[in-house]
């Protein structure tokens, strides 16, 4: 079967490729990329493309900065302990005007994380478990925050 480029099942396939850090081109041809999806790449990639749909995607981009220590890490080891940092951190941390995050702040950058792990948990069924098993931790640090 001839699969176009606007088949629903191939671009499904491709979207799950690119989640993985695999280039659909590259693959077709029989080669492998090194990239792996970090949360940066997922980030720019993946969600903000669809964020932007929205009207508050500045608003994410801007969050997701606030997650800088943790751009680097691939989306299938990010752990609880990471999530946990970046909440000290922003707790920790003081801001132009000399005070600190305020915790609707950093709880609106815990949901971002939450939405975003939700988001490749659902595009890439590889690794869901442990996923699904973050999106869970993320909920609870962000229940116990408020």
């Amino acid at each position: 079967m001839n699969h176009t480029l606007t088949d629903p099942e191939t671009v499904k396939e491709y979207r799950r490729q690119i989640i993985e850090g695999v280039d659909p081109k590259l693959e077709r041809n029989n080669q492998t990329t090194e990239k792996t999806m970090t949360l940066e790449r997922f980030f720019d990639e993946v969600y903000l493309p669809l964020a932007k749909r929205k009207r508050s995607w500045k608003d994410d981009a801007a969050r997701f900065r606030l997650a800088k220590p943790i751009h680097h890490i691939s989306n299938h080891n990010l752990t609880a302990a990471d999530i946990i940092k970046i909440q000290m951190k922003m707790q920790n941390a003081v801001m132009i005007k000399g005070t600190s995050y305020a915790p609707a702040a950093i709880n609106h950058v815990l949901d971002l994380l939450k939405t975003i792990n939700r988001q490749a948990c659902i595009a890439s069924k590889r690794n869901s478990q442990h996923m699904a098993n973050l999106v869970q931790i993320l909920a609870f640090v962000f229940s116990v925050v408020n």
